[in-house]
């Protein structure tokens, strides 16, 4: 994890949830927590894919 910040509310199965968005390493992946007081209410992975070149 490279960065965090706080990106809202929303709500997610009813209730109510912080929105925590994650960059991690320096390429553009990423990920957006959703919790509440006491659980993780959801999980979104964005991942950037890399293609292998060859010479």
């Amino acid at each position: 994890m490279t960065a965090a910040r706080y990106a809202g509310e929303e709500t997610v199965l009813g209730t109510r949830c912080r929105k925590i968005a994650v960059t991690a390493g320096v390429a553009s992946d990423a990920l957006t927590v959703w919790v509440d007081d006491e659980h993780i209410r959801q999980i979104r992975a964005v991942t950037v894919a890399r293609a292998k070149r060859s010479a």
